[in-house]
């Protein structure tokens, strides 16, 4: 069997490369000099072939005419028509008929003597025969042939004494001229043959060893290229042909290649290393980012935690006052921290959209009623208008929430007299997509059209003089317009000095069969009932362990606390039988502490506990980058909150395991 495959691999190989043969150049040009050999051979032969043929003609028809000139010479006798050998070896070919006619055309001489006395009319048929011509001295020639048999008639005049004589009439055959004829040709050819066999061979070796090595460099190093291998430079050649400068054209091209593949090579090192460093700051930044966040919300926890407790005292009013302007600062601040943070997320491709059912006209109604005392406390009026057939769409909720409370905020922030309105249509229905427009207007301050140029970058402001009225980051627009584009849609503004300002976008959404129930507006204070519930806070910060009490006793709740993991695990006596065990309602784990920080102490209570007593732990830390809530999440614990934690925020998280 293996024998067989290589037979039939060799079979194969040989029959590509009988193929590739066929279709070389060499053998191209070898069949080309063997067809102009051919036909300029065969012409010259054809040419030839008929000049001996008539040669041979002309040489039959003078011997045939010797025997009379003998006569009229009278070297043989008029008799001696009757001796055919004699007269065949005189012409050299067999004589057929002969005889002598007189003057008076009675036949006195036959080859037949029965023919002799007759009158000579009866060789006046060949005479008239089509094709009879007269020659110079006489003679009346006709050449014709009868089947494969070709036969010659010749009437030569005979001169008598007195003057006058008759003619000498012959018949011959043309046997040996007819071979003779053959002879040449079959000379011509096999000579002919020969010629173009050679001719083509030598010719078909000089093509080959001129053209067939040069050009198998040329495209062997052309296939190779081809295959994106580059080999090495090739010597030039000196020859001045056209395959030279063909070989020194493709040596540098292969050259000019392989210069740039190292040049592209390098630039690709560069690029790489750019994009490595590029990834190593933007890992920095994260870091950096993750850690000043952790940093500055630890205290911010202390301070609005502190600022939430001391509103639920006793107050002067100027001490009401200040503590409302420390919440508010510590507001801004948290707002500031957050923006950065959404900016970041988004510069980095880290801003995933949450997909989900939104009620459009809920999400305006809530706003409404968060920014009312803002309006308010400016005298201004502030206008929703929603159609209230407006259906239920799915798109990020969070997103534009965040979007429109930007727009809404600067809106209120930039005027001092008149309206702000927010209004939403639906532009557009296709199938089961609509398009939905956002307009925010005001009649503020208004932008120039400079100023509209810019207000959308980073860090940057209409009015960035030390003097300007108005505070901020300059981060809100810059991050609505990129949170806008997250959702498919485009943020644009349109204003003028004095006038207001409108600022609109439209984003595609797919719409939501369920048919959207009319918003509530009635968002009156529930009571908040005490919580009877066991906490225990794993936190390492003094402050906001205090902080933390403080809330979870005014809520109701008994709280012990661990200062890092280890201490919690310890608390919990998971060691223990079940029964002697401490019951915990919730456990509130900070993430980042000494000794053995909350995802270790998690994964190390999840272990233990077993699945018939699992406490829920909730996550209360400062880490509030991007993803840091699902990571959490997957690592075993049940819930997550951010600080600065919010005493609302805190309560709902509770109440869910009470």
């Amino acid at each position: 069997a293996k024998s067989h495959i290589l037979r039939t691999m060799s079979k194969k190989g040989e029959k590509k490369e009988r193929k590739r043969f066929f279709q070389s150049l060499a053998f191209k040009l070898s069949l080309a000099i063997f067809m102009i050999a051919s036909i300029l051979l065969s012409s010259l032969g054809s040419y030839y072939i008929r000049k001996f043929a008539s040669e041979i003609d002309r040489h039959l028809l003078v011997q045939a005419q010797i025997p009379g000139r003998l006569m009229n010479d009278g070297v043989i006798p008029q008799s001696m028509v009757r001796d055919r050998a004699l007269l065949s070896s005189l012409t050299g070919e067999e004589v057929l008929m002969a005889a002598v006619t007189g003057p008076d055309h009675q036949i006195v001489f036959s080859m037949d003597p029965k023919e002799e006395g007759q009158s000579a009319e009866i060789y006046r048929p060949y005479a008239n025969m089509r094709g009879a011509e007269t020659l110079e001295s006489g003679a009346v020639v006709v050449r014709w042939k009868e089947t494969t048999q070709g036969f010659l008639y010749v009437s030569v005049p005979l001169i008598g004494s007195e003057g006058e004589g008759g003619y000498l009439h012959l018949k011959l055959s043309t046997a040996n001229a007819g071979a003779s004829k053959h002879r040449i040709a079959k000379g011509f050819l096999f000579g002919f043959i020969l010629s173009i066999v050679l001719i083509s061979a030598v010719c078909a070796i000089l093509v080959y060893r001129l053209t067939v090595p040069r050009l198998r460099g040329i495209t062997n190093s052309l296939k190779v290229v081809e295959e994106g291998n580059l080999p090495p430079p090739a010597p030039h050649t000196q020859s001045q042909d056209e395959l030279g400068m063909l070989g020194r054209s493709v040596a540098q091209m292969i050259n000019e290649l392989a210069q740039r593949k190292e040049e592209r090579e390098q630039l690709d090192a560069q690029i790489l290393a750019a994009k490595e460093d590029a990834e190593k700051s933007s890992r920095s930044k994260s870091e950096f980012l993750a850690n000043m966040s952790h940093e500055i919300r630890t205290p911010m926890n202390g301070v609005l935690g502190m600022a939430q407790l001391m509103k639920d005292t006793e107050l002067s009013s100027e001490q009401r006052e200040y503590i409302e302007t420390i919440s508010a600062s510590a507001d801004n601040l948290l707002k500031i921290i957050n923006n950065i943070l959404d900016l970041s997320r988004i510069e980095m491709g880290k801003f995933n959209l949450n997909i989900d059912t939104v009620n459009v006209p809920l999400v305006l109604n809530e706003l409404h009623t968060f920014f009312t005392p803002a309006v308010k406390e400016k005298g201004l009026e502030l206008k929703v208008n929603c159609p209230d057939d407006l259906p239920l769409v799915r798109t990020d909720e969070g997103s534009l929430r965040q979007v429109l409370i930007n727009l809404m905020a600067n809106a209120v922030k930039f005027t001092q007299k008149g309206h702000v309105e927010v209004e939403v249509n639906c532009v557009e229905k296709t199938g089961s997509e609509c398009t939905l427009e956002f307009c925010i207007s005001d009649t503020g301050i208004g932008i120039s059209k400079e100023a509209q140029d810019i207000i959308f970058h980073e860090f940057t402001q209409a009015d960035g003089s030390h003097t300007r009225e108005f505070g901020g980051t300059g981060l809100g627009l810059a991050i609505s317009k990129k949170m806008v584009e997250q959702l498919g849609g485009r943020l644009s503004v349109s204003s003028e000095p004095g006038k207001g300002s409108a600022f609109s976008f439209t984003i595609c959404v797919n719409m939501e069969e369920i048919p959207a129930e009319s918003p509530s507006c009635d968002l009156a204070g529930q009571e908040l009932d005490a919580l009877d519930m066991e906490i225990l806070l794993v936190e390492d910060n003094k402050l906001n362990q205090r902080v933390a009490v403080k809330m979870l006793e005014k809520m109701g709740c008994r709280v012990e606390v661990a200062e890092n993991g280890r201490e919690a695990i310890s608390k919990l006596k998971l060691t223990s039988p079940a029964e002697s065990r401490p019951r915990y309602d919730v456990i509130l784990m900070d993430v980042q502490m000494p000794v053995l920080d909350g995802l270790k102490a998690t994964a190390m209570i999840r272990a233990q506990e077993g699945d018939e007593r699992r406490t829920p732990i909730i996550a209360m830390t400062a880490h509030a980058m991007k993803g840091d809530r699902e990571k959490f999440l997957d690592e075993g614990m049940d819930g997550y909150l951010s600080k600065p934690v919010r005493r609302e925020d805190l309560r709902n998280a509770l109440k869910q395991y009470g």
